[in-house]
């Protein structure tokens, strides 16, 4: 990994980070995060019963494998030794999200979500 400058930090406010995700200071090589999710909602008080994820093909389904990265010739000047920065604000990160302050070299993430809504009159 190519590091050229470190990130001063003052103050970090992350609200939620969650399913899969993560809020990383400093450099990383490789990030791959994955996340598989099935959401049900229902307008009902009683709660069905739910098969496994692998009922549903969304989640066996293979993937076509990531384009090659395109090498661009760069040259920098860095006039000074860090980037400095008072405040972040995160909101929120979820579903095989990266919040990162710092470098990184490669990331390679995937998310596969499936929504069932179930109303009233379809019951």
């Amino acid at each position: 990994m190519n590091s050229n400058r470190l990130a001063d930090v003052h103050h970090v406010n992350a609200h939620t980070i969650t399913i899969g995700s993560g809020l990383l200071i400093g450099d990383l090589g490789h990030f791959r995060p994955r996340s598989d999710v099935l959401a049900v909602q229902e307008e009902t008080k009683v709660l069905s019963e739910w098969t496994d994820l692998t009922d549903y093909p969304i989640y066996t389904a293979k993937l076509s494998p990531p384009k090659a990265p395109i090498r661009i010739e760069t040259q920098f000047i860095h006039h000074y030794p860090t980037i400095q920065v008072k405040h972040v604000h995160v909101t929120g990160a979820s579903t095989a999200g990266l919040v990162q302050i710092g470098g990184i070299d490669y990331v390679d993430g995937e998310s596969r979500l499936k929504h069932i809504r179930i109303l009233d009159k379809e019951q």
